[in-house]
């Protein structure tokens, strides 16, 4: 072999090896999109025990009831959207939280906005 032949099958051999490398990167990347694909719908039609209704009379502070409830929420709905939990806290208030809820048109606000104003607005009671 010569080295102008030897040159050409180096330069074969490095096209060959950068086709597979970029071909395993995309199969890595489709394969991690199917898990997590997989995991949301092992976790569709999951049964998760639901948090108790909160009013300031349940007996455990606002910031402890949002603790039970993010977790319920990370359980069924998974945490990539946190936004998507606001409309849901609804069904879990009751008397001057859920009307604070309902005046701050809870359901339309980013989950963190909508968590801290309530917190703050009933500080006093907690």
């Amino acid at each position: 072999m010569n080295d102008e032949q030897i040159a050409l099958m180096f330069k074969n051999l490095t096209d060959a090896v950068t086709q597979l490398t970029a071909s395993n990167a995309k199969q890595e990347s489709q394969i991690n999109s199917q898990n997590a694909m997989i995991n949301a719908l092992k976790n569709k039609g999951k049964k998760v025990p639901e948090p108790e209704p909160y009013d300031l009379n349940s007996g455990v502070t606002l910031p402890e009831f949002f603790i039970h409830f993010e977790g319920y929420c990370t359980d069924l709905y998974g945490d990539a959207k946190k936004d998507a939990w606001s409309p849901v806290l609804k069904k879990f208030l009751e008397g001057a939280v859920k009307e604070a809820y309902i005046g701050l048109k809870g359901g339309n606000l980013a989950w963190d906005l909508l968590k801290d104003t309530l917190i703050k607005q009933f500080a006093d009671n907690v």
